[in-house]
């Protein structure tokens, strides 16, 4: 018969412990125990689920590698060149093992914010059998009376069975023959597990700590510091970090006088509840030779501290120094500005605080920006009146804080003000000066200074001006072009001369062949930065248009006025001439300061008419246009009497050259002991007028033009005969008529007696002059032949002079038909003697 028995085993088995989900993120283990042989390589394959990478640890004892989503892997100085790891699944495998790798390993992953999420996987390493010896007790005994103990001993291997044999065949429990076992195959629990590495506990809790063995007869011991406990099971209760360590279970068989024992590990942890991180100095600068940042733990026990800046995991380097709970970062720059966790881990959970680092530094980079709400480029310059903004940045943290000054020209600084922008309103040119803008940081205790020319321009008011005038005695000329004012001043040049020259705000060119420009268009160009406007010049030759006009003084005399209006570019020289010879101002003759009019005073017939020009000259050529002044005479006058004979109308003609003042209307009253009297006096714009009359009288009249009070040569003279009264024919005029007729024959067949008798009488007025002593003009008669009036119906006959003028008038018929032509009375029935 034979039994099994296990000789030694370094087995040790817990069950695999599965952690809940987190966030999406579940920790699965794909085979919960792995054995292998000592040497070989053991892969603990696991896998996870979750919307996004976790932070990934392995423990044995210690943590044997991590790793960030970042790509950060740190594995155990130990075990680096034979431990590898698989980021996408968590999957650790282990190459050369030893027995020392025997035990409980346990992942962990821990989604960003979230609770850790644990399993469990356990690897047993076994040694190969290798020698196996069998020993006696006693190398000589008595049969029936000693008895002999036979012990396999095996000197190499691990995890085995024995099995005892005689002859080949199996050995069981007998009365001759007691398999002696023990105590072997020791086994310690916590809390119901198997476990032979150390178990991390809560405090306050109940731990129950057991242990077994094979072994007939057994005994149990628990021993921890100098207290013991005889018995199989030790409970803890309520437990705390002082009860934590390491506990001894001795196991004793009295038969065999066996004695093992295991130890187990406690760990006792408290929760972390409360994590703190603190920053040392507290205001950190640009350039410190380092910070360092303390995590500390309030409430709780805690193994590891892993650091995250910005979400990364931090590894160690010669600027980053991560010793517990302690980071420190060497010539810290504002790159080590961010958000840093520490989160504080035991076996049971762990907890985390943030703190934001700012890195102060500057103020650096300082410049100004220029606003206008004018024009889009304000750094060339900016418009007058405009509003402007001058805006100043800087990069610093904390911000910058500003002040303005204004480095005023030759008046030294002046304070503007604080702020970031610096406000300017209807700016004006004085403005223009440098403005200063200081930069200060309060933390870092630096400041810096940037400054900006500010340049205001202003637009020259109005527009450019054009001109031009005679020089060199009017043989050349001068164009002058000027835009005064502004800032800058604007840049001048003409358009069109031969020379192109530019000059600012005023530009005088002198051209001395002026006759090449006459009626070319010139133009000024005027530019500047706020705009460009230009005015326009033509050089003209004189073009002159004379005019006289004649003025009543109030003595009656009379002044002529001859007036060149001259149309010219530039302007012209003007000189008067009468005929060849050139006239001067004097007493007599007033030419005005311009030279374009000659006031002739107290104008007289005799002297002062004839040919009078005036000389127009510029440098583009002369115009000599000239005005005849003669004495004023009346043509073409005519008479139309009303048929009911109370009104006449008269009109007239007056020759263009003619000087008068007015012209006078006169009838002949010599019947009333009066001579010509003026019954209406017209200005020189009427040619005709209306004459009241009485139609039982005949009517004779004249024009007169006048000078003032002198007259001139009248018109001649026009008799209209009576019109009747007007009524029907009464009976007495029907006899009348009768009486006429018959009369009429008589009066006809006697017409060479009176024809006679006529011419003696006008023989004898002619001795007596056309006027008597009194300088009276002699009442003109008129007498018109019936037959002539039969063949020329309505035709008067004009009487020059008195009644003396009627023999030449009758001797010389064809003279007298011609001079009737300037005397036309209409509707004449008969001409009577008046």
């Amino acid at each position: 018969m034979g039994h099994r028995f296990p000789i030694y085993t370094l087995i040790i088995a817990l069950p695999i412990l599965l952690s809940g989900r987190t966030h999406g993120v579940t920790v699965e283990v794909l085979t919960g125990t792995v054995s292998v042989g000592v040497g070989e390589s053991a892969t603990l394959a696991v896998t996870y689920t979750g919307s996004a990478a976790p932070f990934i640890s392995w423990e044995h004892g210690v943590v044997l590698v991590t790793w960030s989503p970042g790509g950060d892997l740190r594995v155990l100085p130990e075990y680096e060149g034979r431990l590898r790891f698989a980021n996408r699944s968590g999957t650790i495998r282990i190459d050369g093992v030893t027995l020392a790798d025997a035990g409980r390993y346990t992942v962990k992953m821990e989604a960003l914010g979230g609770p850790t999420s644990e399993a469990e996987v356990m690897l047993n390493v076994y040694v190969p059998i290798q020698k196996v010896a069998v020993k006696v007790s006693t190398e000589s005994a008595i049969e029936g009376q000693d008895g002999v103990t036979l012990s396999c001993e095996i000197s190499m291997g691990t995890g085995t069975l024995v099995e005892w044999q005689k002859d080949g065949g199996a050995m069981g429990n007998e009365t001759r023959h007691v398999m002696l076992d023990g105590p072997s195959d020791q086994e310690v629990r916590v809390n119901g597990l198997e476990a032979s590495e150390p178990q991390d506990v809560r405090g306050s809790s109940t731990v129950r700590l057991e242990c077994s063995s094979i072994s007939e007869p057994v005994s149990y011991i628990w021993t921890y510091r100098e207290t013991f406990w005889i018995d199989d099971t030790l409970e803890l209760s309520n437990i705390t970090q002082e009860q934590a360590g390491n506990y001894k279970c001795s196991v004793f068989n009295e038969r065999t006088g066996r004695t093992i024992s295991q130890e187990i590990g406690i760990n006792v942890y408290d929760s972390i509840e409360d994590v703190r991180l603190s920053l040392s100095p507290e205001d950190v600068r640009e350039g410190e030779p380092s910070v360092i940042l303390n995590c500390e733990v309030l409430r709780g026990t805690w193994v590891s501290v892993d650091w995250l800046k910005d979400g990364r995991a931090l590894t160690d380097s010669d600027h980053h120094n991560a010793t517990r709970d302690t980071l420190e970062i060497a010539m810290v720059t504002r790159n080590d500005s961010g958000l840093y966790t520490c989160t504080a881990r035991n076996p049971l959970g762990s907890s985390n605080s943030s703190f934001t680092l700012t890195v102060f530094y500057g103020p650096e980079d300082a410049g100004i920006r220029l606003h206008s709400d004018t024009n889009t480029n304000p750094a060339d310059y900016l418009v007058m009146n405009s509003t402007v903004n001058l805006t100043c940045s800087a990069t610093s943290v904390p911000p910058a804080r500003y002040h303005w000054v204004r480095q005023q020209s030759g008046a030294g600084e002046r304070t503007m003000g604080n702020g970031s922008t610096l406000h300017l309103s209807a700016v004006q040119v004085e403005h223009s000066d440098n403005y200063t803008c200081t930069s200060c940081n309060v933390k870092t205790g630096k400041c810096l200074d940037v400054g900006v020319p500010v340049t205001i321009y202003e637009l020259p008011q109005g527009r450019p001006e054009c001109s031009m005038v005679s020089i060199e005695n009017g043989r050349a000329l001068q164009f002058l072009c000027s835009w005064p004012g502004g800032f800058p001043k604007a840049v001048i040049h003409w358009i069109g001369l031969p020379r192109n020259i530019t000059t600012n705000s005023l530009l005088t060119q002198n051209e001395s062949s002026p006759a090449k420009l006459k009626g070319k268009t010139l133009t000024c160009i005027a530019s500047h930065p706020l705009g460009t406007a230009s005015c326009y010049i033509r050089p003209l030759a004189p073009l002159v248009i004379p005019s006289r006009r004649v003025v009543r003084e109030t003595q009656g005399d009379a002044t002529v006025t001859l007036t060149c209006e001259v149309r010219s570019n530039p302007a012209s020289i003007i000189h008067w001439f009468k005929g060849e010879n050139e006239l001067r101002s004097n007493e007599k003759l007033i030419i005005s300061p311009n030279s374009s009019e000659i006031h002739i005073r107290n104008f007289s017939f005799e002297t002062d008419t004839g040919n009078y020009s005036c000389s127009c000259r510029n440098p583009l050529g002369e115009n000599r246009p000239s005005l005849t002044l003669t004495a004023p005479v009346i043509t073409n006058i005519s008479v139309l009497r009303s048929p009911d004979g109370e009104t006449a109308n008269v009109s007239w003609a007056v020759p263009e050259n003619s000087v008068l003042t007015s012209v006078q209307v006169q009838t002949w009253c010599g019947s009333e002991g009066r001579d010509w009297e003026k019954v209406v006096e017209l200005g020189l714009e009427k040619h005709w007028a209306v004459v009241p009359t009485k139609p039982a009288r005949s009517l004779t009249l004249r024009v007169v033009p006048m000078l003032g009070l002198m007259m001139g040569s009248p018109s001649p003279v026009c008799v209209s005969p009576s019109t009747g009264n007007g009524h029907g024919l009464s009976t007495g005029a029907l006899a009348g008529i009768v009486v006429g007729c018959v009369g009429g024959v008589l009066l006809f067949s006697m017409l060479p007696i009176f024809i006679c008798a006529i011419l003696r009488r006008l023989t004898m007025m002619d001795h007596s002059g056309s006027q008597n002593r009194t300088g009276r003009q002699t009442m003109p008669y008129n007498l018109t032949l019936p037959l002539e009036g039969l063949k020329n119906e309505g035709a008067l006959q004009p009487i020059t002079g008195g009644m003396e003028g009627i023999p030449s008038r009758v001797k010389q018929a064809d003279e007298e038909r011609e001079t009737a032509t300037n005397c036309n009375c209409i509707k004449l029935r008969h001409c009577t003697m008046v």
